[in-house]
């Protein structure tokens, strides 16, 4: 419960609210996604709803810490940290976006993080 609580209270803080949820989205399809471990900085990707989602799925990482951060391609302004986790259980996460339509790309902080996998996705 503590990685949840955490991702909520992130979301208080910056300009666009973030909702936090384990359920699998329906009606909802993957624009782009990426897989590694450790620290990336992903291509910008478009998005064209001012509600879109970032699933993600952490292996291994039950001694590290594991952040996304949101930017906008266009500009090179943080949007936000939408996940910040430290000692992460293994599984499955998500993380709803409310930010306007456009082109952002993620910085991905995964400090003895063995895998991590993301995905971003919009509602269909």
């Amino acid at each position: 419960m503590r990685p949840i609580l955490s991702a909520v209270l992130l979301g208080v803080l910056w300009l666009w609210p973030v909702t936090v949820s384990a359920a699998p989205l329906q009606d909802w399809e993957t624009i782009t996604a990426w897989s590694g471990r450790g620290t990336w900085e992903t291509e910008a990707f478009a998005v064209t709803q001012g509600e879109w989602a970032i699933a993600y799925e952490i292996a291994g990482g039950e001694n590290g810490i594991f952040q996304i951060t949101v930017w906008g391609a266009d500009g090179g302004h943080a949007v936000g940290v939408v996940v910040d986790l430290a000692r992460p259980p293994d599984g499955p996460g998500m993380v709803y976006v409310h930010a306007p339509p456009g082109r952002y790309y993620l910085k991905i902080f995964g400090s003895g993080i063995p895998a991590w996998s993301i995905a971003i996705q919009e509602q269909r």
